[in-house]
Formats: structure tokens, C-alpha cells, sequence
């Protein structure tokens, strides 16, 4: 019988396929959206011939059981009121709108407000595997500047607050007013339902510490948890300290992930565990329940500023953030035992050893791939007005894989420069969260108008991590 090799098959059918068909770690999907990237502003939503003036995502989510994507927003208009609202998109996985959602004037979108008269300033979001979504937000009177509370709010699966969640969907959290920034990852559940909101708490000398709130699956605080149902922690000898990233252990242990201060001119890394009930977990770390870690070249220069973690199967934690390395800012990926005693030095830049994206790069969210490795997504800035989206691709030992972005100037790391309109790359382009969709990761977040000025849109945008056309160890021909 005469065999024959399959190889040179594959290879003519390859060259016939145009090569804008073939998925390329590191590019933007060209079937998703427009070449990539969905844009929406969430018009005549509210009302025919309205035009929001400023939208950003602050969250996108893949639904656990349908597999479609929802991003949650920020929407401001002074026309509103209030002023602001949560706006809902969900989006097939090819990027069109799933017009069976929503039930107001555009198929696909929804603009929620509750009951209160105060306005919602929504910062994130969560779906439950029920496919309920979670989101938080601060509250603000209008026309005011300063939050006054925040709340977490349950959303049913059609878009419509859920009214057996808290005070009509939604769950005052009074205990962390001063809590975090809207891009920040801060909030979790945990395999029996409980839901965690982290956060900082201003003292009275505006010195601020990390604090995590629990709230029962009906919306209730559970009082039984930490002190009146907060963890609330001071790492030892710190002058401050903010809270950038949380993750449930599967028996219930809380990691919190962030920057401490010593003074003004000596920040770190820190990892801290809370037991189930809500204290401090003495045995994690190598400090009575806190591992601080100096990252770079010295203290001074040792600081998350976003950051992520991301917590493996194995019980080990990734830790993304930024430090100084030869005088520059740099990204660190450092990886702690899952007691969180050590660091393996071997992975990933270890403590001094960073990854330069040729531009300051600040890592806002990561996630564990399906093959193992790991993807990290923030922005990269010039000055304080230009700002592009990036993806940082890690393989599983935390080294950059080489097969994103392979022919690019920066191996393993893509900068997304962006521009409305003018092509002059001066805005804030940024992307907040990230997940997996069909091979690729979806980011969301927002893209600065040039016209009107001071104006942002809605952003996701479909990056490639599958190469060629197969899935049998043919990806790289």
C-alpha cells in the first residue's frame, strides 16, 4: 500500500485561503465588530434622537451559560436623570448585538436607574453561574462630586433589576464609601454564594487601608463576617495602603492583592489572606498572614498601580504589577507558593527582571488561558493624555510567549494605538477588563472622541490568540 504525507495537502490548502483569513496571535479579529473593535455609545436608548456624552465599558462578561457577551458600561448625559445610568449591551461572540435583549428603544441595549433618586456610577461586574449579573457602583447626589455610598445590585438574566436581591436589586455598602476607582477588579464569589465588594477605607488622617465586605445571596451584609461584615487590614508599619485585586479560594479564604505604603517614598507589593470568617490568616505568608514584596530595583520604585492577580487551580498566585528595573517602569510577573511563603524565582521576571513595552505599560486585569499561559491587558501611556490599550501574552511559566504578536517590533506584548478620526494618537484609549471568547480575548473599554472633545465611547475589542486554521499542533505552520 502506498502511504503518503498529509502535510503538503494542508500546506496547498493553506495557500489558498487569503491570509486576512487566517487567525494570528496578537491581531484583532477582523470579523468581530469592525476589523476588531465594537463601538457603542448606546444612542437613542434612552430616548429616540438622544446622544449620550460619554460612555465607557467598564466590564465585559461571558455569559456561563449562553456563551454571549454583556458589557457593562458607564453612561453620563446631562439630559438623564439622574445624570448617569448602567448600560447593558449584550453582544453575540461575533460582535453584533443580540437584539433578543432588551426591551426599550434599541434592541440589544438597556439603561438601567433605580429606584433612588441619587444617581449610579457603575465601576464593575460579575455574572453568577446562574447567569444573574452582579455590578457595583458608587452613588453620588447629582451634580456632586463626591460619592456618598455604594451599593452591589443583582441583575436579572433580562436586564431588569432583580427584586428578591437587597432593597429592590440592590444592597447598600456604607462601610466602604471610599472605596476604589471604576477599573478596579473588586468583586468576587465564593462557591457557596457569597459575594464579596473590596475597597479602601479613608482614616482620619485621608491615609487609606483595604477592606473587603461580605453580602449573603439574597443582597444581605453578613454581620457574622469580619467585624459587622467587613475584613478590614493595616498591614504592619504602613502608612497606607490600596486594595487592586481579590480572589475566593475554593474552601472560602480571601487573597487581596495591592500597593503599601511606608512613608512617601517606600512603596511595595503586598499579598494578604483572610480566613472564611474574616480575619487574618496567620499561617499565610511569611508574616503572620502578609507577604510584601519588593519588586524592582529598590523600595521607592516598587508599586502595583493597577495590578492583577490571578489565583491557579494549584492554589498558587500570579501577581502582575509595575516597578522600576535599571531606572525604567517595567511590568513584573511574579508567582507566590500557594501558602504564599515563596517566590519561584524561575518564573515569570522573578524580582529583578521586568518586560518593556517601549512605553510605560499599567496592567489593570489578567487571566489564566486554556492552554495554560496567561493574558494581561491595561493601557500604555506616553504622557498623562495618550493612552493605548495593550495585551501582554505569557505562556505557563510567565515568560512572554513569542508566538503573540511574533512579527511585531515587541514579541509577546501589542499596543493597540488608537485615534478616533485625525490619526494624531493623543487620546485616552484604555482597556479595563478582559475575558475568553472562542480563541480569543475580548477587552473592554473605551476610546477617547476627537470630536466632540473630552467625549469617550464605548470599546471592545476581539484579539487573536489561536494561529493558522487547525487545532491539532498545526497552528504555527
Amino acid at each position: 500500500m502506498r502511504h503518503f504525507s498529509a502535510k503538503p495537502l494542508i500546506l496547498l490548502a493553506l495557500a489558498l485561503i487569503p491570509l486576512s483569513a487566517l487567525a494570528e496571535r496578537g491581531r484583532l479579529e477582523e470579523k468581530f465588530g469592525v476589523q476588531g473593535i465594537v463601538r457603542e455609545n448606546f444612542n437613542n436608548e434612552y430616548a429616540p434622537g438622544y446622544d449620550s456624552t460619554t460612555s465607557y465599558a467598564v466590564a465585559v462578561e461571558r455569559n456561563p451559560i449562553t456563551g454571549k457577551l454583556m458589557m457593562v458600561a458607564y453612561v453620563s448625559d446631562v439630559d438623564m436623570t439622574p445624570a448617569s445610568r448602567i448600560g447593558l449591551a449584550r453582544f453575540n461572540p461575533d460582535g453584533t448585538l443580540d437584539t433578543s435583549f432588551g426591551t426599550s428603544n434599541v434592541a440589544g441595549l438597556r439603561l438601567l436607574n433605580w429606584s433612588d433618586p441619587r444617581r449610579l456610577d457603575v465601576d464593575n461586574a460579575l455574572y453568577q453561574p446562574d447567569g444573574k449579573l452582579l455590578v457595583t457602583a458608587f452613588v453620588f447626589q447629582d451634580g456632586q462630586f463626591d460619592p456618598v455610598d455604594r451599593v452591589l445590585c443583582r441583575i436579572t438574566a433580562a436586564g431588569t433589576f432583580d427584586p428578591t436581591f437587597g432593597n429592590s436589586g440592590c444592597t447598600a455598602l456604607a462601610p466602604l464609601i471610599n472605596g476604589p476607582h471604576f477599573f478596579q477588579n473588586q468583586i468576587a464569589m465564593d462557591a457557596s454564594g457569597h459575594i464579596y465588594v473590596g475597597g479602601w477605607r479613608t482614616e482620619q488622617d485621608d491615609s487609606h487601608f483595604p477592606g473587603v465586605v461580605r453580602v449573603n445571596s439574597d443582597g444581605q451584609i453578613d454581620l457574622d463576617f469580619g467585624l459587622n461584615g467587613v475584613f478590614y487590614v493595616q498591614p504592619i508599619g504602613a502608612t497606607g495602603a490600596t486594595l487592586e485585586d481579590m480572589a475566593i479560594r475554593p474552601d472560602g479564604r480571601i487573597l487581596m492583592f495591592g500597593t503599601v505604603f511606608y512613608g512617601a517614598s517606600d512603596t511595595r507589593w503586598f499579598v494578604i489572606e483572610a480566613t472564611t470568617d474574616g480575619d487574618l490568616n496567620s499561617s499565610f505568608g511569611p508574616n503572620d498572614g502578609q507577604n510584601i514584596i519588593t519588586y524592582g530595583d529598590n523600595v521607592a520604585s516598587s508599586w502595583v498601580r493597577g495590578g492583577a492577580m490571578v489565583l491557579l487551580d494549584d492554589g498558587r498566585i500570579a501577581t502582575f504589577g509595575r516597578g522600576a528595573i535599571g531606572g525604567n517602569a517595567q511590568v513584573g510577573a511574579v508567582l507566590l507558593s500557594a501558602d504564599g511563603k515563596t517566590i519561584d524565582g524561575s518564573w515569570g521576571t522573578g524580582l529583578n527582571g521586568g518586560i518593556d513595552g517601549g512605553r510605560p505599560i499599567f496592567v489593570y486585569k489578567a487571566m489564566h488561558l486554556p492552554d495554560g499561559g496567561f493574558a494581561a491587558t491595561g493601557y500604555a501611556t506616553d504622557v498623562d493624555v495618550t493612552w493605548d490599550p495593550v495585551v501582554i501574552a505569557f505562556d505557563e511559566q510567565g515568560q512572554l510567549d513569542p508566538r503573540f504578536n511574533r512579527d511585531g517590533p515587541l514579541p509577546g506584548t501589542r499596543i493597540f494605538p488608537m485615534d478616533a478620526t485625525d490619526g494624531i494618537d493623543n487620546g485616552r484609549d484604555y482597556a479595563l477588563d478582559i475575558t475568553w471568547s472562542e480563541q480569543r480575548v475580548i477587552l473592554a473599554g473605551a476610546e477617547d472622541l476627537d470630536s466632540p472633545a473630552s467625549e469617550a465611547v464605548t470599546m471592545l475589542m476581539a484579539v487573536e490568540m489561536h494561529d493558522g486554521l487547525f487545532k491539532d499542533g498545526l497552528e504555527d505552520l
